[in-house]
């Protein structure tokens, strides 16, 4: 069974040239293996229209998402933070995301995680899950910024992190730790904040 893909939905626009030499993140599976994968799923859903177009993407700015799926740009992306805890997982996301696209071309308009979604998975030999129990300690994005601010040498770190280690020499003590939220206001307000 052949389906045409949207107008929507086109090919990958060709983007830099892949380093087949790069490494992986810890040990994580190439992404022309992950796309070899994609592939066998859409040969297995019938779906030969996303054979030759789909891309894989290990993308690090993913915080706490095991992956995403991008029908209109044919590409899934994966977190090599995240599945690199749990690499024992990631065909599983790789075949929730490759499922998403499968269906977006086989059932237009159909429910995200509906029941053609849940047959694609089960298809491809596993649970259709819409959520994952990872562990995601360490990977979420503050909502804040915190300066560390040394009452001793003066030194003014602004970070991610209120646990962020110090970068004086300066007794720990010395320094405090002032938040703000994560926007531009708060961002000025720290730069603004002098040791007093």
């Amino acid at each position: 069974m052949s389906s045409t893909p949207p107008d929507a939905i086109r090919p990958p626009s060709s983007g830099p040239e892949r380093d087949p030499n790069r490494p992986t993140e810890g040990g994580l599976p190439s992404e022309e293996e992950l796309e070899a994968r994609a592939r066998e799923c859409f040969t297995q859903w019938g779906v030969i229209d996303l054979l030759a177009h789909i891309e894989v993407v290990w993308n690090r700015r993913l915080s706490t998402s095991a992956g995403r799926a991008h029908p209109r740009r044919l590409q899934i992306h994966l977190n090599p933070r995240l599945l690199a805890r749990v690499p024992e997982r990631i065909d599983e996301v790789l075949v929730h995301e490759a499922a998403h696209l499968a269906t977006v071309l086989l059932h237009p308009g159909s429910r995200h995680h509906g029941s053609e979604w849940a047959n694609l998975m089960q298809q491809a030999g596993h649970e259709p899950k819409r959520t994952h129990d990872f562990p995601v300690q360490g990977l979420r994005r503050s909502r804040s910024y915190f300066l560390h601010l040394c009452s001793g040498c003066g030194e003014r770190r602004i970070m991610d992190d209120a646990q962020a280690p110090k970068g004086c020499d300066c007794d720990p003590a010395l320094t405090d730790v002032f938040r703000a939220p994560r926007d531009k206001e708060g961002l000025s307000a720290l730069n603004r904040h002098r040791v007093g």
